[in-house]
C-alpha cells in the first residue's frame, strides 16, 4: 500500500538521483538506491491489473487519492472536466438524462461564477459536482497554502451556485505533489486522478475516442473526459451502449470512493 510518506520518498529519491547523474557519480547512485526507503514494486500483480491500479493513497482508513475504484466491481465513473461551458453543458446534461447515466463534473470555480444556473442544473439532474480549482492552475508550482486557497475558492463557488460543497477534487493536469495532497486533505477532500484518458480535448475523432477508452477500460475505471468537446458528445451514445453491453454500470466518484473505503475497512 502506498502512503503519502512513500510518495514523498519517491520525489526525494529521484531528485537525488538526478543530482548524482549530473555529478557523474555512478557509485554514489548505487549507494543512494540501496539506502532509499522506496516501496517494493516487484510484488506480483493480479492478472489483468496494472501498476497504477495499486497506487491509491491512504491515510488510515481515509482515501487520500484515487486512481481506480474496486477492481472486483463492474463499475465505471464517467467524469467531465473544465466546465461549465454553456450552452454545451446543457446539451451534455440532456444527453446523459436520455441515456440514464449519472456522471461527475469537475468544475472550474471562475466558470461556475459565470454560469451558476448551469451548475445548479447539474446538481438537480443527480450528477456529482466536484472541484477542479478556481483558476485552473498547476498546483505543483504553488505553496501548500496557495493550493489550499485555490481549492477552497472552488468549493465556495460551487456551494454558492448549487448549495452543495464538493468532497472530490481533481487537480488540473493531474499535478499532485505531496503538498497538493496535504492541501486537499486539510479541506477534507479526496484527490481524484484517472485510469483512462482518451485525450478528447485534442479532437482526435469520435471513433478514436471510443476506441482509446475501450482499449484501456476495466473494472473500477475512472474515465477522464471534457465538458465543451463536440466529439465527446457525439461518441457518448455509442460508448455507453458498448460498455453496458459488456456489463458495466455507471457510478459517481463519491459512490466509487465510498465502496473502496468500505472494502478497505472490512479487510482490516
Amino acid at each position: 500500500m502506498f502512503t503519502l510518506r512513500s510518495l514523498e520518498s519517491y520525489h526525494t529519491f529521484f531528485r537525488r538521483i538526478a543530482e548524482l547523474v549530473l555529478l557523474g557519480s555512478f557509485s554514489l547512485i548505487l549507494a543512494a538506491a540501496a539506502q532509499a526507503q522506496i516501496p517494493d514494486l516487484k510484488q506480483p500483480l493480479a492478472p489483468g491489473v496494472k501498476l497504477h491500479d495499486q497506487t491509491n493513497l491512504w491515510q488510515g482508513d481515509k482515501l487520500l487519492s484515487l486512481w481506480r475504484g474496486d477492481p472486483a466491481r463492474r463499475e465505471i465513473a464517467l467524469t467531465f472536466d473544465d466546465g461549465p461551458h454553456p450552452p454545451f453543458t446543457q446539451r451534455l446534461l440532456a444527453l446523459l438524462k436520455q441515456l440514464n447515466v449519472r456522471a461527475t463534473f469537475f468544475l472550474v470555480g471562475k466558470k461556475v461564477d459565470q454560469a451558476p444556473d448551469v451548475v445548479a442544473l447539474i446538481a438537480r439532474d443527480g450528477h456529482e459536482v466536484a472541484n477542479h480549482t478556481y483558476h485552473h492552475l498547476n498546483l505543483d508550482k504553488m505553496t501548500q497554502a496557495d493550493a489550499a486557497t485555490e481549492i477552497r475558492l472552488g468549493n465556495e463557488a460551487i456551494k454558492r451556485a448549487c448549495g452543495k460543497t464538493p468532497v472530490m477534487f481533481r487537480p488540473p493536469g493531474g499535478h499532485h505533489h505531496p503538498h497538493v495532497l496535504r492541501a486537499a486533505g486539510s479541506l477534507g477532500m479526496t484527490v481524484i486522478l484517472w485510469t483512462d484518458d482518451p485525450a478528447d480535448f485534442a479532437n482526435p475523432g469520435a471513433d478514436v475516442i471510443v476506441s482509446r477508452i475501450l482499449e484501456q477500460v476495466g473494472n473500477g475505471s475512472d474515465i477522464l473526459l471534457h465538458d465543451g468537446v463536440e466529439q465527446t458528445l457525439e461518441m457518448l451514445p455509442d460508448l455507453i451502449a458498448r460498455l453496458r453491453q459488456d456489463g458495466y454500470r455507471f457510478v459517481t466518484l463519491s459512490e466509487m470512493v465510498h465502496k473502496v473505503e468500505a472494502k478497505h475497512i472490512v479487510r482490516k
